[in-house]
């Protein structure tokens, strides 16, 4: 687990809801803590080291939004991948959300 009951370790994780209900505040605050291996909420410990994610959007702009939002969090941007073009549908293309990970995992090690 990457956090106990909420996120499974190596696992493709969806966040959705209905609008202002804080879906990427709460997306943003787990992807900087993952990137600086620092414990998830709730949490007295980090669970896992550093480590690499990947944030697919559909509505929140990555040069305007996002990328401001990740560095107020605290988070190596050097570990988010942020993807806002050519934007996979699930479960169609599985394989290209599988490329965005190796890519991920080789930009960050």
């Amino acid at each position: 687990w990457l956090w106990p009951g909420r996120l499974a370790r190596g696992k493709v994780h969806l966040l959705g809801g209905d609008p202002e209900m804080l879906k990427t505040t709460l997306a943003v605050k787990l992807v900087a803590d993952l990137s600086q291996g620092r414990a998830l909420p709730g949490e007295l410990r980090a669970l896992v080291g550093p480590m690499a994610s990947i944030i697919f959007s559909w509505e929140d702009s990555a040069a305007d939004t996002l990328r401001g939002r990740l560095e107020l969090a605290g988070a190596d941007l050097s570990r988010v991948l942020l993807v806002e073009d050519d934007l996979p549908t699930i479960p169609d293309d599985l394989a290209a959300i599988e490329r965005a990970v190796d890519h991920a995992k080789e930009r960050t090690g």
